[in-house]
């Protein structure tokens, strides 16, 4: 399609995901169509206009493996739009037909389960916030490499901050108002530990989670508002950290940054993930042959430790190809968007198929969630739309399923531990009313 059928198409989706917000007052088709806008349409037409240039990776054999034309990028744009429109479709469809779950919970159970895991959950903090000051000098690229996962190991401070803030939050400042500052300033402690331009996605992992539990069930123009400023704020530190890998930033002023951080935003430097897709259209199937769904399943073997598995073939396509050998354990490469991963998979109809896969997914994830009358609701539902941002970024899929993994593994088990605490409750619960049907059951009375 002609780039201003794309351009009607795309704000077409805007606008339908908007209603549906408005309507519904589900954030996740905004993020879709948002994601399509920003590293798709808005990556296309500031090339177009010579602000920048389309990427070129220093890859082992040369800068010049791929060939970046604008016309491979309106059909990589195509099959961007493609996907995205069936992914919202999908969600949209299956949100409808899913029955509501029955709920199992209330808010008071909730501070109740917390409070009672308040000890563990500091105990963790601290742990992990010394393992993360060791794996922030972690070799980036290891796990593609399919190393071991303990470089990954200090990510879990994203899930941790995300459980420290429940304490906080279910602390008062009448009953424990100094305990409530110590948390609060651990928090941004932390916060800070996990912000660096190695580690951004660790920053957003806890950071779109904390927003979600803040706005919560909001009214739609509320929460508008709120991911307006929030949104900016987390833009400005996202671009600011790609600048200091480029270049210093500790004595400019807060204006300056911010200014250097919007600029590199509005060049869309980090929102190449359209060339990145270019690539993998190049790849497949002239260099590789489609997976047929083996990514995904490579999710399952990744863990697996090189030391049991010498020759367990490496992740993604980079270095599947060669190129990223000779280069002292280093990689480099563009994230292709998760479209481009469901091309690599099957071509266009592997497009298709997968993103009707994921928006069940996804429609199932935020169903389970709904389960839940407490705050456990908007946990599970921050770190989906936490995960979904790496996700639709796209790259070494399992890779990036084991930096969730890593990210929120606490999530889960506290996730766990609750579901085996509401199952204790009710088991006594029903031997509560079994006993009492006993005790005031009549008499049987023996006619002789």
């Amino acid at each position: 399609m002609p780039i201003e059928v794309v351009e009607f198409l795309v704000t077409s989706l805007l606008v339908l995901s908007g209603l549906y917000f408005f309507r519904k007052n589900d954030e996740f088709l905004i993020l879709l169509a948002l994601f399509l806008l920003n590293t798709g349409l808005y990556r296309y037409e500031v090339v177009q206009s010579g602000v920048v240039n389309w990427v070129r990776v220093a890859y082992s054999t040369g800068v010049d493996f791929f060939t970046m034309t604008d016309e491979l990028a309106l059909e990589a744009l195509n099959l961007f739009l493609l996907g995205t429109a069936v992914m919202m479709a999908s969600y949209a469809f299956f949100r409808k037909q899913l029955r509501p779950l029955r709920a199992v919970d209330s808010e008071e159970l909730f501070k109740g389960f917390i409070k009672k895991k308040k000890n563990l959950i500091i105990g963790l903090f601290v742990f992990f916030l010394v393992a993360n000051s060791f794996a922030r000098g972690a070799i980036r690229g290891a796990i593609a490499y399919g190393n071991s996962y303990a470089l990954l190991f200090g990510m879990a401070i994203g899930g941790i901050i995300l459980l420290m803030y429940l304490v906080f939050k279910n602390m008062t400042f009448k009953r424990a108002g100094l305990s409530k500052l110590v948390f609060g300033a651990l928090i941004v402690f932390a916060a800070t530990m996990s912000y660096g331009t190695s580690g951004r996605f660790k920053f957003l992992s806890w950071a779109i989670g904390i927003g979600i539990l803040v706005v919560k069930d909001m009214k739609p123009w509320k929460k508008v508002q709120l991911y307006a400023a929030g949104g900016f704020g987390l833009i400005v530190l996202f671009a600011l950290a790609g600048v200091a890998r480029m270049q210093s930033v500790e004595n400019m002023t807060t204006s300056e940054k911010v200014s250097v951080a919007l600029d590199r935003f509005s060049a869309g430097e980090d929102q190449n993930m359209l060339d990145g897709f270019m690539m993998v259209l190049q790849v497949y199937p002239e260099l590789l042959n489609y997976h047929y769904g083996t990514e995904h399943l490579e999710i399952l073997a990744r863990p697996i430790p090189r030391s049991l598995w010498p020759d367990k073939p490496v992740g993604g396509y980079a270095n599947k190809l060669g190129l990223n050998d000779n280069m002292g354990g280093a990689t480099v490469g563009i994230s292709q968007t998760i479209y481009g991963s469901f091309f690599g998979e099957g071509g266009i109809p592997g497009i298709i198929i997968f993103s009707i896969l994921y928006g069940w997914l996804f429609a199932r994830l935020f169903r389970y969630a709904e389960r839940y009358r407490s705050d456990m609701r908007w946990l599970i539902k921050g770190m989906v739309l936490a995960s979904a941002v790496p996700l639709l970024r796209g790259g070494d899929l399992p890779g990036i399923y084991a930096f969730i993994g890593m990210s929120f593994w606490p999530v889960f088990i506290l996730i766990y531990q609750y579901n085996q605490h509401l199952k204790k409750l009710e088991r006594r619960r029903k031997r509560a009313l079994r006993q009492a049907a006993t005790t005031t059951a009549p008499a049987e009375v023996v006619l002789s």
